[in-house]
């Protein structure tokens, strides 16, 4: 388990630093895709001190059916039962976990190319993929995928002109 930036008890919250991520568009295999970034991790722990989860937002993410990002990074499969996402006409990006929770709102910037393909990938698949787990930079999604971090789901996109 790599150390983590912070350790909480659930019960405390988290702190708002930590919480933050941001929206990248990437294409993969000519399939448009949304990377989200951590740029904090959080592990937590029980009244007691026992580990919980290394991960408080992986942990969240796979509670709601995402899937490991493969090393071929085919991320292959319908859209996952309650997750919805929007995209505005001036970026603004929010996507909703199936119980209601805001996983992600702010910016995502999404140029014209990628808007095309989102579409066709909306038409063709049912949504478009998110992949999470990425800690840093949108760089580090390869060695994300070699530690099994990586995980994904298809999620429907609304888009706004």
């Amino acid at each position: 388990m790599q150390v983590p930036d912070y350790v909480v008890n659930p019960g405390a919250g988290v702190p708002a630093d930590a919480a933050t991520l941001s929206a990248q568009t990437i294409t993969v295999a000519a399939e448009a895709m949304i990377a989200l970034v951590q740029h904090a991790t959080v592990a937590a722990l029980d009244d007691d001190g026992a580990l919980l989860t290394g991960d408080l937002l992986l942990s969240r993410m796979r509670d709601f059916g995402t899937r490991p990002v493969g090393r071929d990074l085919a991320c292959v499969g319908p859209p996952t039962f309650g997750w919805q996402a929007e995209l505005s006409s001036t970026d603004d990006l929010g996507i909703t976990m199936p119980d209601g929770a805001v996983l992600y709102t702010g910016t995502m910037p999404a140029y014209s190319d990628w808007r095309r393909r989102a579409v066709a990938t909306h038409a063709t698949h049912g949504g478009v993929v998110v992949v999470t787990g990425i800690r840093g930079t949108i760089e580090d999604l390869a060695a994300t995928v070699l530690e099994e971090r990586a995980c994904w789901v298809r999620v429907p996109l609304l888009q706004h002109a």
